[in-house]
């Protein structure tokens, strides 16, 4: 019913998952976030790719590059997470029901549905166009072979689980306590790259590892993705995009760095690496094992590594898909595997959550209790998975078909975390609901922004002559408008009959009649400095206190941090003045406009406070903070005003002003007079000329520019951090607070404090 509904509908995507989410593709298994190739977000492109879907592989047309949104991240009780925007929809068990539902929606209770089994891999293996650069001194040339082979597969496997590169000598090391195993190593150094390993052993610990020398082979793992510490490493990306067989032979050599223990037959692999055990726990869903990721204990108190195992039926089927290369770990899998084949083996915690009430109705109906007592157990929350598949088999309940023939598995929620993220999504015309990280995603279409009212009455009008219950429509970039007003549709339907108009240009249909407002919430993400960054360093006096400002810049000039130390003032009043540092850096990075900052700040009084000695712009300041902003606001804002020394009068040949206008013709004198913060009534201040007072002109009238200079003084004056008054003795507005009255700066006398 939906592909009839396709004709009205485009591939406009709302509902999307984070970068990193793993989907199976005929392409191999990739990060969603790898189709990006630079898309304006909240807009989507044409991709034909086959995508592993709810009930099997489907082709997705649509690629949707949505930006930085608010998102939400789930993590499951199998140590599984996935991350998307609030109105993304998954399937889960809530309560007695299989549906979907929204992140948004999404509680502890919920159980996630998982596919297990996909087997969807890439069908053609990756070319291998390495350009390595030229050998140097004794290095020699090696071979490989132009594709990813499974052999070169088992190679990189048994790396990642015990090797690491010495770049300084150009050599690549695996280690492993089994001769064996290195020997196997060796063999296909020399058949893949035609190079010789050397065998050592060190003489601290014993421990043995193959040895090979060569620059183009380190250039060649890092090509394929192989490179990085214990911490760092990831599956390479060759073998993620490559064939089944290829990413068998992978794990299996990885299995070097796991186990399988002989008290309980459990088969588990211990990893530094939280991003390839999760990849790894990803893949081995696609082959339809379920392991389970814990915590472990690390090598120190706050490090934690992540265990992957599997147990009961997926040991069994571990052992019929990989071989391992220890013999003793190989031995102990094929023994427990036939422990697990003749005990009947079940994983307790896969069970089916939901449809147990309308189970338990199809029993007392056909008077089957005493066959099926495990079911009607009423301290039993859920049904086993094993159980649910034998009850389908003889009863056939068609609300649970999908779950059972798709390899539906759940896993309950665990935790849910609120984060801001990059966001991509496809869509799936024909089942609408792809696999990312093995759960069931769903995808959703809107309708197109050049869609009419007529295309949207045709829409509701063919999902009722489809039977659809329901059929929500979106039109695109809806999300940032506001609706349109019902008013304005009635006008709408009758123009829609209406002929475009002749010698202009054709309109949308009622597109000059709608007024939207567009919304647009802009979502911060941190803008980092680069590693090495300009600035500079001022040193100051402030009240007595010695102050280093220390700044750090982007390339393009702008502030983007600023550290504050304060010589001997001890360690916590220095500590809150790198944490405020820090917390004005931070905003800084993360696009707080530094005029917000200056603003904020500006005139903070507090103690240390007064003059300031060392910086040739700034001579007073309020507290420390003031003095700081100060700075920053002259330099990088370009706050002339706020400076007490301006830039011409520190040059070596400063005259004064030539350009200054004639406003006066007489020569005139002017009253000295104190102004307090409460009152500046400067229309009753008298300016009185030579000859009398009513000899001379009153000056300051409205119109008078002696007012309007004396004004402009007093308020540059306070911006500079003085009272706004006049010396009595001297005449300079270099006035400041002393107590109860008043200290002039320039001369030093007091308006009557002694």
């Amino acid at each position: 019913m939906m592909a009839a509904c396709q004709p009205f509908l485009s591939g406009a995507i709302s509902k999307c998952v984070t970068a990193d989410t793993l989907i199976f593709s005929e392409h191999g298994i990739l990060p969603i976030g790898q189709l990006y190739s630079g898309e304006r977000p909240d807009s989507f492109r044409p991709c034909e790719m086959v995508l592993a879907s709810i009930d099997g592989p489907q082709r997705a047309d649509l690629f949707y590059f949505g930006g930085v949104r608010d998102t939400i991240r789930l993590t499951l009780a199998d140590g599984r997470t996935l991350e998307g925007t609030p109105n993304h929809q998954i399937k889960v068990a809530d309560g007695a029901v299989y549906r979907w539902k929204r992140l948004d929606e999404i509680s502890l209770d919920d159980h996630v549905a998982i596919r297990l089994g996909a087997e969807v891999w890439a069908s053609d293996e990756v070319r291998i166009d390495l350009q390595p650069t030229p050998a140097y001194g004794d290095q020699r040339e090696i071979s490989w072979p132009d594709r990813m082979t499974p052999v070169l597969a088992r190679f990189l496997g048994s790396f990642a689980a015990g090797g690491r590169l010495l770049r300084s000598t150009w050599t690549v090391q695996i280690a492993n306590g089994d001769e064996a195993v290195l020997d196997r190593c060796r063999w296909i150094a020399a058949e893949v790259f035609g190079l010789e390993g050397q065998l050592e052993t060190d003489p601290r610990d014993g421990v043995k590892s193959l040895l090979l020398h060569s620059k183009t082979l380190v250039e060649l793992l890092d090509y394929l993705g192989a490179s990085g510490s214990s911490a760092t490493k990831v599956i390479p990306w060759a073998v993620l995009q490559s064939p089944r067989d290829t990413v068998r032979e992978f794990i299996g050599g990885l299995w070097l760095g796991g186990s399988v223990r002989g008290r309980d037959g459990m088969v588990a692999i211990c990893l530094e690496s939280e991003q390839l055990i999760h990849q790894l726990q990803v893949v081995l869903n696609n082959f339809g094992l379920r392991p389970n990721l814990t915590a472990k204990g690390g090598p120190g108190p706050d490090q934690a590594y992540r265990e992957l195992r599997l147990s009961g039926r997926d040991v069994i089927r571990f052992a019929e898909l990989f071989q391992l290369d220890e013999a003793d770990k190989q031995a102990r899998l094929t023994e427990w595997a036939d422990r697990h084949r003749q005990e009947g083996a079940v994983v307790c915690s896969d069970v089916v959550p939901c449809y147990r009430e309308q189970m338990q109705s199809a029993v007392r109906e056909q008077g089957a209790l005493g066959e099926w007592r495990a079911l009607m157990e009423p301290h039993t929350q859920h049904t086993s998975w094993v159980m649910a598949r034998r009850f389908q088999d003889h009863f056939g309940l068609p609300e649970l078909t999908e779950i059972l023939d798709s390899g539906i598995h759940f896993s309950r929620v665990r935790g849910i975390e609120a984060d801001q993220n990059e966001v991509f999504d496809f869509q799936v015309p024909e089942s609408h609901a792809f696999l990312g990280n093995s759960i069931v995603n769903h995808n959703t279409i809107n309708m197109p922004n050049e869609a009419t009212i007529g295309d949207v009455k045709d829409a509701y009008m063919l999902s009722w002559r489809l039977g659809l219950k329901a059929n929500a429509l979106y039109r695109d970039g809806s999300k940032l408008s506001q609706p349109l007003s019902s008013v304005v549709a009635q006008d709408l339907f009758s123009s829609l009959d209406q002929p475009p108009s002749i010698g202009g240009e054709a309109q949308r249909p009622g597109a000059a009649q709608v007024a939207e407002r567009i919304v647009v919430r802009y979502l911060a993400k941190r803008r980092r400095l680069p590693d090495r960054r300009r600035g500079y360093t001022q040193k100051a006096v402030v009240g007595g206190h010695k102050v280093f400002l220390r700044t750090g810049e982007y390339d393009d000039g702008n502030l983007g941090e600023i550290f504050i130390d304060m010589h001997k003032e001890g360690a916590a009043f220095r500590s809150l003045m790198n944490s405020f540092a820090i917390a004005i850096s931070i905003g800084l990075q993360h696009g707080v406009p530094l005029e917000k900052f200056v603003d904020q700040f500006l005139f903070s009084r507090f103690e240390p406070n007064g003059m300031v000695m060392g910086n040739e712009r700034i001579k007073m300041a309020t507290s420390i903070i003031d003095y700081i902003f100060r700075e920053l606001a002259i330099n990088y804002l370009g706050r002339e005003e706020l400076a007490h020394v301006s830039e011409e009068d520190l040059r070596h040949d400063t005259l004064g002003s030539r350009d200054e206008p004639e406003y006066i013709e007489e020569q005139q004198f002017i009253r000295p007079l104190i102004v307090s913060d409460s009152s500046l009534d400067v229309d009753s201040y008298e300016v009185e000329a030579h000859g009398g007072a009513s000899s001379g002109p009153h000056l300051l009238s409205s119109a008078s520019p002696v007012r309007d200079v004396r004004i402009q003084a007093v308020l540059d004056a306070r911006a500079r951090g003085y009272e706004g008054d006049a010396c009595d003795e001297c005449g300079a507005m270099t006035m400041v607070r002393n107590g109860s009255c008043l200290k002039c700066v320039s001369c030093g006398s007091t308006s009557g404090c002694s």
